[in-house]
């Protein structure tokens, strides 16, 4: 019983450390929600059955129960890291100039090369180029590629994991304005976002045409669409 009181308290103190690294340097990752709702649910029910198994009373069919929940929660903090790990995902691919082709590669192979783009989504052939313009106006745009307003939503969410790496590289990082659109929709509407990651939620509106901002495209690897088309 002593060894799984500590495998439980092991199990409590990581996900207590996981909860403080997410509260203080990780607050807009994606799936923050979710991912402190299943690090809370486990801390939780760890303390619990350490306080039961502490204080266990009602014999040998109780100390077989909490023997068993011990098992159980075991077998569902595998599953959750396996879930933990994907939405905490901190390393994102790269597309890479390499002998004059676009190559995408992992971080860790890609980042002495050359850097045109970084993948901000998992299982996505969408990229945001690297490069960005100095402010500029709305109609020396090429509007096809640029990024619609949820895109911006979901960059947002993992915001300083994005500048992290692109820190790394010694890239520009994504902050202040950019030229957004609406979803599904190639008109000139001059849509402006502000990013600043001390911020819990992105900012956006509509200016006038004469109104600039930086530009930062959205582009699909090894196809011809356009975002205009999504």
């Amino acid at each position: 019983m002593e060894k799984r009181i500590n495998l439980l308290e092991d199990y409590a103190c990581i996900s207590e450390t996981l909860i403080d690294r997410l509260s203080k340097k990780m607050s807009n990752i994606i799936s923050y929600d979710r991912c402190l709702e299943m690090l809370t649910s486990q801390r939780n029910a760890a303390r619990k059955l350490i306080k039961d198994m502490k204080n266990i009373k009602g014999g040998k069919t109780r100390r077989n129960a909490l023997i068993q929940q011990s098992v159980d929660l075991a077998h569902q903090n595998i599953e959750d890291a396996a879930t933990l790990k994907f939405l905490m995902a901190t390393e994102f691919d790269l597309l890479c100039l390499v002998d004059n082709k676009k190559v995408r590669m992992s971080f860790q192979k890609g980042k002495d090369k050359k850097v045109i783009g970084i993948f901000p989504f998992i299982n996505s052939s969408l990229y945001l180029e690297v490069e960005e313009s100095k402010m500029t106006q709305r109609c020396k745009v090429d509007n096809d590629y640029i990024p619609p307003i949820y895109m911006w939503e979901d960059i947002f969410r993992m915001i300083f994991t994005i500048n992290e790496h692109l820190k790394l590289l010694q890239l520009p990082i994504l902050e202040g304005l950019y030229f957004a659109k609406q979803a599904n929709s190639s008109n000139n509407d001059n849509l402006i976002i502000k990013i600043d990651q001390d911020e819990k939620q992105l900012k956006f509106g509509l200016f006038s045409s004469e109104e600039p901002a930086k530009v930062r495209y959205f582009k699909i690897h090894q196809s011809k669409e356009i975002l205009s088309l999504m």
